[in-house]
Formats: C-alpha cells, sequence, structure tokens
C-alpha cells in the first residue's frame, strides 16, 4: 500500500498564495473519504432496491460542505496553538484571515443544511446533528482529549446514518448496518488517538494496536456475504482494507519521527475508502457502486502528495 510523502513546509511556503493556503486548510486528501460514508449508510439502508438515486449527490454535497466547514473551524478555532506548533499553517502565517476563514465556514454549513433538505427531512435532521457535534468539537469538546476524539468518531457514524435518512431505510434495517455505524465511528476514533498529539510527540501505542482489530471485526460483521457466489470482490477488497491496515500499523510502531505520523495518518484516513467499499458490498452493490467508490481512492493518495491530511 502506498504512502503519501509529507509535504514540508518549504513546498507550503513556495506554494502559490492564497489558493493554495484555502486547500491545505480544506485538507483535500480527506475529502475524498467523505461521500462513501453516505453511501454506506444508503446502500444497507435499502437504497440500493429502492433506486431513489436522485437524493445522493445533494447528500454528498452535504456531507462534504459540513465536513469542509468543520475544517475550517478547527483551524479558526486552533489559530493560537498553530501560531506555536505548526507557524507555517495559512493562519498564523498570516495567508487567510481568520475572519474570512469563518465566514466562509458558517457560509458552508448553511449550504450543507439546505442540500441535505434537497434528499429528505430525515437527513436534514442528521445534518444539523452533525454540525452540532461539530461546532460542539471545535469550540468545547476538544479540550478533553478522549472526549474529543470519541466526538470525531461520532461525526462519521452520524455521516452514515445520514445516508440511511435519505434511503428512508427502505423497510430494512439489517445487523450490517449497526455494526459498518458503530466500527467507522471506532475506527476514527483510534485513528484521531493516533494523531492528537502528532505535532510534539509519538501516538500512544495501545491506539496503533488497536487497528488490526479492524479487519477482524468487518470479516464478523460482513460473515453473510462472505460465502456462495458473488464473494469474491467482497473478500479482495477486505483484502486491500487489511493490508493497509497492518502495514500501516507496522510502520507506526517502528517509527521513531513524530514528524512523520501525520503521512501514516493519511493513509490510515484513507484506507476508510476500503472499509466503505466493503459495506457497499456486503449491502449487495453492484460494480458501478463499488467503482465509484474505490475510484477516490488514488485520487486521494494522488493529491496526499502536496497535502497534509491530518
Amino acid at each position: 500500500m502506498p504512502f503519501e510523502k509529507a509535504p514540508s513546509p518549504e513546498a507550503f511556503e513556495a506554494s502559490p498564495g492564497a489558493c493554495w493556503a484555502w486547500l491545505t486548510l480544506l485538507r483535500p486528501p480527506n475529502l475524498f473519504t467523505i461521500p462513501g460514508d453516505v453511501m454506506v449508510g444508503y446502500a444497507l439502508a435499502g437504497g440500493i432496491s429502492d433506486g431513489h438515486f436522485r437524493r445522493l449527490p445533494g447528500l454528498i454535497g452535504a456531507a462534504l460542505l459540513l465536513y469542509a466547514a468543520g475544517l475550517l473551524l478547527n483551524d479558526w478555532c486552533d489559530r493560537d496553538i498553530d501560531a506555536r506548533e505548526r507557524p507555517s499553517r495559512p493562519l498564523p502565517a498570516g495567508l487567510v484571515s481568520p475572519r474570512a476563514v469563518l465566514i466562509v465556514a458558517c457560509v458552508l454549513a448553511v449550504f450543507a443544511i439546505g442540500l441535505a433538505l434537497t434528499a429528505t427531512a430525515a437527513a436534514a435532521v442528521f445534518a444539523v446533528v452533525l454540525l452540532a457535534l461539530i461546532v460542539a468539537y471545535n469550540t468545547v469538546v476538544r479540550r478533553y482529549a478522549w472526549l474529543g476524539v470519541i466526538t470525531m468518531g461520532a461525526c462519521r457514524g452520524v455521516n452514515v446514518l445520514m445516508g440511511a435518512a435519505a434511503a428512508g431505510f427502505a423497510g430494512h434495517f439489517p445487523s450490517e448496518f449497526v455494526v459498518a455505524a458503530a466500527v467507522e465511528c471506532a475506527y476514527i476514533v483510534v485513528v484521531a488517538a493516533i494523531a492528537i498529539d502528532e505535532a510534539v510527540r509519538l501516538p500512544p501505542r495501545l491506539a496503533i494496536l488497536c487497528l488490526p482489530i479492524f479487519p477482524i471485526v468487518l470479516l464478523v460483521g460482513g460473515q453473510r456475504c462472505l460465502a456462495g457466489s458473488g464473494c469474491i470482490g467482497v473478500w479482495v477488497i477486505w483484502a486491500f482494507f487489511a493490508t493497509g491496515t497492518v502495514v500501516t500499523t507496522k510502520h507506526l510502531l517502528g517509527n521513531t519521527d513524530h514528524n512523520r505520523t501525520p503521512a501514516f495518518v493519511g493513509t490510515l484516513i484513507r484506507n476508510l475508502i476500503f472499509m466503505q467499499a466493503y459495506w457497499i458490498a456486503v449491502a449487495g452493490g453492484d460494480c458501478f457502486w463499488l467503482a465509484g467508490t474505490l475510484i477516490l481512492w488514488p485520487f486521494g493518495n494522488l493529491v496526499g502528495r502536496w497535502f497534509y491530511a491530518s
């Protein structure tokens, strides 16, 4: 599994001004992991058989805008800390004004709620819940380290629920849906725990050692679809996720330089795309659904060569 080459401060300083600064704030590699959240919820809740695909574009747009708003708010709230620990970030470097960042974050959030409403009213409710979690995390919750990482995981879980709400559950509430939302939430909690102090120290080994648990949990949660005809694709996707997880775990355990941690965290975040594709395959997604999810992985890796994901 390829790992991103961590962008250097020198590369950032030589970058073309405000446009690059805004992109840096938005952490573009992570954006490729957002559509899959909504697609997982939609697929596992019966949306594939329901056939209301017209709801998906607006819902994916809403999830992307909420994520982007959260990232901007995060940098706005962290601008004093970044001035000490990451002075090359756009706000402490003076490349973007704090006022502009806050205004854009608010505008994106408003548009996101509107887009979610175009899907279903229930999806808009979950979008509001997600926005509340984002605001709570960035303003209050993040002061308490472990509560903060749990909130980050919860945001991903709500994304999955928002996708399911758009499908209206279509008369289905399979066990895989509950497992998928919980596993994705737990995975992000572990990744966030690894990333939480990446600017000053190596990640806790306990969090790193939790990573290999997730391939096993996926097998248990999707066991109904791991036998019989058509299961080969599910196994192949699982193998990609498991390989990426185990290899990254090995690199993290052997790492002695905390400056390399963001690159590994970025790899773990993009590995989430394989988890999403796995659940979509379990839900009965065809080649169109799987290709639409998996194609995001190489694009995320490509963009990860220029921008941090963490």
